[in-house]
């Protein structure tokens, strides 16, 4: 039975790590996966730009889409508009980044409704991951 839950318990974290969340995205972000498209959330000091890509990493667009997003703090939460841009989605971000415990995205992509994809800060890479960039194209997914 110990055996059964620990190659249950590998095949379940392998499988996060997978859809490319341990990597940067490509725009240098960090990537959720909540549908049949990935969401990648690039932070700067005043945004937040919210790029909507395909299962392989490519093609972020805009048209037929649409982004909400939600800051949580310790004690409160706060929802964001997201303006339309050409490839990505931009949502200001108050001047206290730091105190920002949590975002969720709630993305809708092409058409496609994705679930709330949630991304707790600080953001952070695994170490031996942070230093390079992302050219994995997911071939390897079954959607």
């Amino acid at each position: 039975m110990k055996i059964m839950m620990l190659l249950l318990l590998i095949l379940t974290t392998s499988n996060v790590f997978a859809h490319g969340e341990n990597i940067p995205g490509p725009h240098g972000g960090h990537i959720r996966m909540p549908g049949a498209f990935h969401t990648e959330l690039v932070l700067s000091s005043q945004s937040a730009k919210v790029y909507l890509i395909d299962a392989r990493f490519k093609n972020p667009i805009t048209e037929n889409s649409k982004v909400d997003l939600t800051l949580h703090f310790k004690d409160k939460s706060e929802d964001i508009s997201c303006v339309k841009e050409q490839d990505h989605f931009t949502c200001p971000l108050p001047k206290k980044l730091t105190t920002i415990t949590g975002i969720d995205l709630k993305a809708v992509r092409n058409g496609v409704v994705g679930k709330v994809a949630r991304y707790s800060l600080p953001l952070s890479f695994p170490q031996a991951q942070a230093p390079e960039t992302s050219n994995n194209d997911h071939a390897h997914h079954n959607h």
